[in-house]
């Protein structure tokens, strides 16, 4: 982003006034991106310059920060975010949105904008915060920004039918300095459903860590319905990076997802839009095999990182029976902790502002399931892993967008075993939509061309050990559109009964 191409509607917001620099490039058109934030001055300027239909047509790109309370000295140094703190920002965040939205809808006749939404607090953001103050480690890590519905208008948020483009990517940050903000999911599905022209949407979420089992049902069921509930009438690409390793305690008891999958029901539902080009699930995935049945018409290109974990609480790997592997000396990372106290976490009294919030390492881990340090699977679990891989490669031989179908791939990485299942089509050509994916996902797609279609299924690790073998409707899926000569693969197939 040129600055010589931005009005900025942030920096003049302290002198009450439009910048000469911004009337200049109003009046030459000599513009293409706005940007803005949630202060009323800053709202004010942006209402001014653009309550002239004529110059809305010049924006491509919109940069909206939303400018969230002041957090005092004490509780930046001592304590993590609170409830009430969480609520407020909440409550801030919706009405911000509500005041943006409501001024976009009336942009009859504008299309293709990009909206890039994130959310500052002056207090919690190094280069907006003077002084050298310290902030509490992981402050914000475990409270959400969400829409408060108390805040929203009756009917919801006002369509607005000129965004075409979401961008969630940094949503912690305007300025470059992370502060660890979070955005819920729940957020996501109110917006995408005011937005009937979305093609392209990026969301970076952070699932909450496993020590919080009820929140974590909680995102998942959110997650579920933003991609269930909007109407996503004209999605093209969908990109989504969710952060959430798995657990480094392979012994540990799981806690299931809700009965229905809804997770993968979702995903399920994205990956058969007619609409779909680009679908990419970069993280660590908890999906079952409901989670792929047929690629859309339209779909291109579909990513998948799979988490070891499965939605019934189960995993995608057994135990090795032959395996030498022992347990990982993981105790000396904690030995000189002087904040340690033990395995069990305190309590926290989120108001007393003058106690300083503690989560000891040791005990966050054993909460979080990285304690004790046991990665010890690394055998396909024959109820989970194997119908998973096979539902994906059915996904492909039962897509009806074969013909333009140039790129999908699984894959699964773990300290034992490791797995990539990988179609390429062969297919001739750029599409111009996958343009809209970030860079790492466009490197993945163009890593390796190929003329012919092919599948490639390479397994390493305990899968190979263990002399696991593909199924054999898995390799008929895959035989199905290559055909058997252009299946590459160092894992034997099953004998045909």
């Amino acid at each position: 982003m040129s600055s010589s191409e931005t009005l900025d509607f942030v920096a003049s917001v302290t002198v009450g006034r439009i910048s000469r620099a911004v009337l200049s490039r109003v009046s030459t058109r000599s513009f293409n991106t706005v940007k803005l934030n949630s202060h009323l001055e800053s709202l004010r300027q942006f209402d001014e310059v653009f309550s002239d239909e004529k110059v809305r047509d010049f924006v491509k790109t919109i940069r909206y920060d939303v400018v969230l309370p002041v957090v005092s000295d004490k509780r930046l140094r001592n304590k993590f975010q609170s409830s009430r703190e969480a609520a407020e920002n909440s409550r801030v965040f919706t009405e911000a949105v509500v005041a943006l939205f409501t001024r976009l809808s009336c942009w009859e006749g504008q299309g293709g904008v990009k909206l890039v939404l994130t959310a500052t607090s002056p207090s919690d953001d190094a280069i907006l915060r003077a002084g050298n103050l310290r902030v509490k480690p992981q402050r914000n890590s475990f409270k959400y920004v969400s829409m408060e519905t108390s805040a929203l208008p009756p009917g919801g948020l006002p369509p607005v039918s000129c965004i075409s483009f979401l961008d969630i990517q940094k949503f912690d940050s305007s300025t470059g300095d992370s502060s660890g903000r979070r955005l819920h999911p729940d957020a996501l599905s109110v917006m995408a459903t005011a937005l009937p022209c979305l093609e392209h949407t990026i969301w970076d979420l952070y699932m909450p860590p496993r020590r919080m089992p009820a929140q974590r049902k909680q995102f998942k069921a959110a997650l579920a319905n933003a991609l269930l509930q909007p109407e996503y009438a004209c999605l093209t690409t969908l990109t989504i990076l969710l952060w959430d390793p798995d657990p480094r305690n392979e012994e540990a008891i799981l806690v299931p997802d809700d009965e229905e999958d809804r997770l993968s029901v979702g995903i399920r539902r994205i990956c058969e839009l007619p609409t779909l080009v680009s679908l990419f699930l970069w993280g660590k995935w908890c999906l079952s095999h409901r989670a792929f049945r047929r690629f859309g018409p339209s779909v291109r290109a579909v990513f998948v990182d799979m988490s070891m974990t499965t939605p019934d609480g189960g995993w995608l790997l057994d135990i090795y029976p032959g395996s030498t592997e022992e347990e990982y000396d993981v105790e000396s990372e904690f030995d000189s902790d002087s904040d340690d106290q033990g395995d069990n976490l305190p309590d926290i009294d989120p108001e007393n502002s003058d106690v300083e919030d503690r989560l000891p390492q040791r005990a966050e881990a054993i909460a979080n399931q990285d304690l004790p340090d046991r990665q010890i699977r690394e055998v396909p679990n024959p109820e989970t892993f194997t119908p998973l891989v096979t539902s994906f490669a059915q996904s492909v031989a039962n897509s009806t967008s074969s013909s333009c179908l140039g790129f999908a791939e699984m894959r699964l990485t773990t300290e034992l075993a490791s797995m990539r299942l990988c179609y390429r089509g062969g297919v001739g050509g750029e599409d111009s939509r996958l343009g809209a994916l970030p860079d790492f996902a466009q490197r993945i797609i163009r890593a390796e061309k190929v003329d012919t279609r092919r599948w490639r299924f390479d397994a390493y690790g305990g899968i190979t050990a263990s002399a696991w073998k593909s199924p054999v409707v898995m390799w008929d899926a895959m035989e199905k559109v290559v055909g058997a000569a252009n299946i590459e693969t160092n894992v034997d197939r099953m004998e045909r009964d």
